[in-house]
């Protein structure tokens, strides 16, 4: 691990730390109004974690007065996994209550024995653990990941982004150098290499709380439940009058139950058996290239809209049609489940069936504040908890009725 970094922070050292591209930082930087308040928050948090005060461009605002910066963001760990830290603004720690039940729209069911707020705790060293990306790609948790960094900085707490799974390291390891820093607890996001990193920290006693699309044993986690925002999307596009509409999947541990979640959908929106010509489905591999391909498939079979299931998939539908020479919405409309970092700003802007993740992140702090809370006082923290997160469908400009010939 290295030691502090000193000098002018650089374009990949910012973006290292706050989680977000390099394009995305350099859009940041020069004041570009389509960045989001999410991005320039983390952009700031990751300037004053390398030693600088973010300038007013990037605050929106007067510069603040100067806030402590501490050492220790490092680079990759001679394992496979690679942290980066961020230092939070001078705040007075103090977690909320954890909720049991979430939906898009941030209302909680109650549960069955509702948990004690968790006592106040000092600044602690939360890490947040995703799954290294293969090829050019985007990460499908990057919105959540901000969300996360922001809640945590607001409680008064330390934020660290760790890595899991960085191609050509060897074998995954991240509990042995997470544990020298003396980090408090993990929020885990994805499955792949960062859940099996779930698995080891937790044996090693740290508190784990998980964040993914499928269902785990074990830990605290809260489900991303893309299975009920599919049958959103189908019904949406049902009622605009599509009946030819695909789905792209990404090839993944997740894709064979979000298939069948399309396809019984539209067997029960659209009144027919579903078969592979009546509800069309193209799977994917990683990276941009594989979304156009994905996209491609779909656009030859005729479709008039369809569904795209992770960011690279919905870039590469955007790809395709305009090689196709199709204007979305007016020739084909598409609508995408789960995250796309500045969707409201693409060309079209995009159509989306997403979470809270907002409130997400804040019953996620609050769920691993609780435990580590209750590890320190030596209190049984009960029955790992489940959540399960309903998405919201919200609309923009990527999705038309569909158009008679």
């Amino acid at each position: 691990m290295s030691g502090p970094r000193r000098g002018r922070p650089t374009l990949a050292q910012i973006a290292e730390l706050s989680g977000l591209s390099q394009s995305t930082v350099s859009r940041v930087l020069r004041g570009k109004a389509s960045t989001s308040p999410a991005a320039r928050d983390a952009v700031a948090g990751a300037l004053r974690a390398l030693g600088m005060e973010p300038p007013e461009v990037v605050l929106g605002g007067p510069a603040p007065e100067a806030a402590h910066t501490r050492d220790g963001a490092t680079g990759p760990h001679p394992g496979s996994g690679a942290v980066g830290a961020a230092s939070p603004p001078a705040a007075g720690p103090e977690a909320a209550h954890p909720e049991a039940a979430m939906s898009g729209s941030a209302q909680a069911a109650a549960r069955p024995s509702a948990r004690p707020a968790p006592a106040r705790l000092g600044p602690r060293l939360l890490t947040v653990v995703s799954n290294a990306l293969v090829g050019p790609d985007i990460d499908p948790y990057e919105t959540v990941m901000l969300a996360l960094n922001r809640r945590i900085f607001s409680l008064g707490h330390i934020a660290l982004r760790s890595t899991s799974g960085l191609p050509g390291a060897g074998a995954t390891d991240l509990e042995t150098p997470l544990r020298e820093r003396g980090v408090a607890g993990a929020v885990v996001l994805g499955g792949s290499h960062a859940g099996q990193e779930a698995v080891r920290l937790a044996d090693a006693g740290i508190p784990v709380v998980r964040i993914s699309n499928a269902r785990h044993v074990g830990l605290p986690q809260f489900v991303l439940d893309a299975s009920s925002g599919i049958a959103t999307a189908v019904r949406h596009l049902v009622a605009m009058g599509h009946r030819r509409i695909g789905f792209a999947a990404v090839k993944n541990s997740a894709a064979d139950e979000r298939i069948s979640a399309f396809r019984r959908e539209i067997a029960q929106s659209l009144h027919v058996q579903a078969t592979r010509a009546e509800a069309p489905v193209a799977v994917a591999g990683p990276g941009l290239l594989a979304g156009a391909q994905a996209a491609e498939q779909l656009l030859d079979r005729g479709c008039t809209a369809a569904i795209s299931s992770s960011p690279a998939l919905t870039l590469g539908f955007l790809e395709a049609t305009e090689r196709a020479r199709l204007r979305m919405p007016d020739d084909f409309s598409l609508l995408t489940v789960g995250d796309i970092p500045d969707a409201d700003v693409l060309d079209p802007p995009m159509s989306q069936v997403t979470y809270d993740w907002a409130s997400l992140a804040e019953s996620a702090v609050a769920e691993l504040l609780r435990i580590v809370a209750d590890r320190e006082a030596g209190a049984d923290p009960g029955e790992p908890a489940n959540y399960a997160v309903v998405p919201d469908l919200v609309l923009r400009d990527s999705v038309r009725p569909v158009r008679r010939r």
